[in-house]
């Protein structure tokens, strides 16, 4: 009985393995489940090299004071 309830458990958990290609992924956490997310370093390295350095805790968060794009929209009155 013990020898068909780790079979059965080693064949689960080898199917909810996913393959992945080769590349930089990020396994995102949620309360509906996990995301697998891959990394676009080859188009957006900045962004990549800033979530990795943030997710790891190597990179420091730095609040800016400066307006947002959105922020610095004006709604004229007359619209």
């Amino acid at each position: 009985m013990r020898f068909f309830l780790l079979l059965s458990t080693l064949l689960v958990s080898l199917q909810s393995q996913a393959k992945l290609d080769d590349g930089l992924y990020a396994n995102l956490h949620t309360n509906q489940g996990d995301i697998i997310v891959k990394l676009a370093f080859e188009k957006t390295p900045l962004t990549v090299i800033n979530f990795v350095g943030l997710a790891q805790g190597t990179k420091q968060f730095q609040y800016s004071n400066r307006k947002t794009f959105l922020q610095r929209l004006k709604v004229s009155p007359s619209y």
